[in-house]
């Protein structure tokens, strides 16, 4: 993504934080929150890519040896 998307996406995400009628601190609650729940989310995406084998439409062997390395052996 470029930055100017990453830019828009995440003043998009704000938006539904925050208010221009807060003061500072709940500013600072807000945002809080919302950077809360932007690592919870990712975690959860963390943590389902690692329960999972990715599976490919093309066989490359830098990708397939990639999978082998970076794939957990327990799953």
């Amino acid at each position: 993504m470029r930055s100017t998307q990453l830019s828009e996406s995440f003043n998009g995400s704000l938006r539904g934080y925050l208010k221009s009628d807060l003061d500072i601190v709940q500013f600072f609650k807000h945002f809080e929150r919302s950077v809360d729940d932007k690592r919870t989310n990712e975690n959860k995406s963390n943590f389902d890519m690692t329960q999972s084998i990715p599976i490919f439409k093309v066989k490359l062997p830098l990708l397939i040896h990639a999978r082998e390395v970076y794939t957990p052996n327990d799953i």
